[in-house]
């Protein structure tokens, strides 16, 4: 990683620990790293939801400070499919039940009451 590719992992990374942080997603394993592989994605994440793990990565082949915006913007992006892996979990489950796609998406938005709401009152 060439020194201008780590300032802008740098940015990624300070991004995806404030979302993490701000919805309090403590109780999944997320590793933030990145690829310089110039046919794949922007950013991407990888969520495991039934061993509490993601996994987001930013590719850093051919960016500039123009893409800065577009950094900060991914690593929310990202951090947001950590959040919705539950819901990813109960579509892709063949024991699908509405209970539990229910539950999931109550446990969405109680972070976002617990975290949007409360810091608009």
């Amino acid at each position: 990683m060439n020194k201008q590719q780590k300032k802008y992992f740098d940015i990624f990374k300070k991004e995806c620990l404030k979302w993490i942080d701000f919805f309090g997603l403590k109780h999944t394993h997320i590793t933030i790293g990145y690829t310089t592989n110039t046919e794949l994605y922007f950013a991407a994440s990888w969520p495991d939801h039934e061993a509490k793990v993601c996994e987001i990565k930013i590719n850093l082949s051919s960016l500039d400070d123009t893409n800065i915006p577009f950094i900060k913007r991914a690593a929310f992006h990202e951090v947001c499919e950590c959040l919705f892996s539950g819901v990813y979990f109960c579509a892709e489950s063949r024991d699908y039940s509405e209970k539990l796609m229910n539950a999931e998406v109550h446990a969405i938005i109680r972070t976002l009451e617990n975290t949007v709401f409360d810091k608009n009152k």
